[in-house]
C-alpha cells in the first residue's frame, strides 16, 4: 500500500470526524470537504460572509466560491483558509519527519490559484511558515515546500509516468485488489 498522510493524526482530543470514521485526521482538517464543512458551522454559528451573496443556499457553496471570496478579502473565508494552512503544515511536518523527502508538492483543488493569487501565495507561506515552525531546526533550508507546476492534473501524469516506466522496463504491473 502506498501512504496515506491525509490520515496522520492532527487532533487526539475532540478531533473531527474524518469520513473513514476516524477522529482528528489531517484529511478531516485539510480538505475541500473540510473547508466546506467549516464554513457551514461557522454560517450557522452567524458568521457572514460575501459568500453567501454568491449562492441561494449555503449547502451550495464550493471550495473554489470560499478561495475565490478569500482573494476579494473576505474574513470569513480567509480565516478558515489560513486555519486549514495551519493544519496543513503540521501535517507536512509529520510526513517530512517520517519520509524524509527533499521536496513536498501541494496538489489538487486546494491550492487556491497557486502563486497567481494573493490568496495561494498566503496559504504556501502559512503551510511552509508552519513547517518552519514545527520542525528540526536542521531540516528548515532542506526541505522545499511548493506547488505542484502540473496543478491538478499532477497525481494523473505521475501515476502514467510509473506506468509507462514499468511497461518500458518489462516491470510486472500492479493490479488492483478484489
Amino acid at each position: 500500500h502506498g501512504s496515506e498522510c491525509g490520515h496522520v493524526i492532527l487532533e487526539m482530543e475532540d478531533g473531527r470526524l474524518c469520513a473513514t470514521g476516524q477522529y482528528g485526521t489531517a484529511e478531516a482538517y485539510c480538505s475541500a470537504t473540510a473547508l466546506t464543512k467549516r464554513f457551514l458551522e461557522e454560517v450557522e454559528a452567524g458568521r457572514t460572509t460575501s459568500v453567501l451573496s454568491r449562492i441561494n443556499d449555503p449547502a451550495q457553496v464550493t471550495p473554489l466560491v470560499i478561495g475565490e471570496e478569500a482573494e476579494k478579502g473576505d474574513h470569513l473565508a480567509v480565516e478558515l483558509i489560513m486555519e486549514m494552512a495551519r493544519y496543513l503544515g503540521v501535517a507536512v511536518t509529520s510526513a517530512v519527519h517520517v519520509i524524509d523527502p527533499a521536496t513536498v508538492l501541494l496538489g489538487g483543488a486546494m491550492t487556491f490559484g497557486r502563486h497567481s493569487t494573493r490568496i495561494g501565495q498566503e496559504f504556501l507561506h502559512r503551510v511552509r511558515q508552519e513547517f518552519r515552525n514545527r520542525t528540526f531546526t536542521t531540516l528548515i533550508d532542506k526541505v522545499t515546500i511548493d506547488y505542484a507546476s502540473l496543478g491538478s492534473d499532477a497525481g494523473f501524469i505521475g501515476a502514467a509516468g510509473c506506468a509507462r516506466r514499468a511497461l518500458d522496463q518489462n516491470l510486472p504491473v500492479a493490479t488492483p485488489a478484489t
